[in-house]
């Protein structure tokens, strides 16, 4: 397996761990109490984020975005495994998440002041995502020909 399809596999599997991480946390959205495994004190909270009033954009709830998000990250990479040209959409989907991140560390950090533990678990998986991305590109033969100009 060359350097591309492995930097793509691990691709793949961190964003099916992403879809495992948002599901759980749209489980705790809808359905979790303040005794659920993701609270463990006032500063490390899953409910108290959910019920902050900053979980939501536009009524949806951010773990849904993330799904969609993670998912759509998946299938460009198993796409691009099976030899379609998807990733290319790696690099502006990792960095639109990472952006989203992070304006919510920055809510979590300065405005509510209370950090969900499955929120953290998903942020440093886009991160690696991210930087899986940006090798992914150096390894493309457009970044070759963009770098020798």
């Amino acid at each position: 397996m060359d350097s591309k399809n492995k930097i793509l596999n691990t691709i793949k599997w961190f964003s099916i761990a992403g879809i495992i991480v948002a599901s759980y946390s749209l489980y705790e959205y809808y359905y979790g109490t303040a005794e659920s495994f993701c609270n463990i004190n006032s500063t490390f909270s899953c409910y108290n984020v959910y019920h902050s009033g900053y979980s939501e954009v536009f009524g949806l709830p951010i773990s849904l975005y993330g799904f969609i998000g993670f998912g759509l990250i998946s299938i460009c990479s198993i796409w691009s495994l099976e030899g379609k040209n998807t990733h290319k959409f790696l690099l502006p989907l990792t960095s639109i998440s990472l952006l989203s991140v992070i304006y919510f560390a920055y809510l979590s950090a300065f405005v509510i002041r209370v950090w969900c533990p499955a929120c953290i678990v998903s942020w440093i998986i886009i991160a690696v995502l991210f930087v899986l991305s940006l090798k992914l590109i150096k390894l493309s033969p457009q970044a070759d020909s963009i770098i020798a100009n």
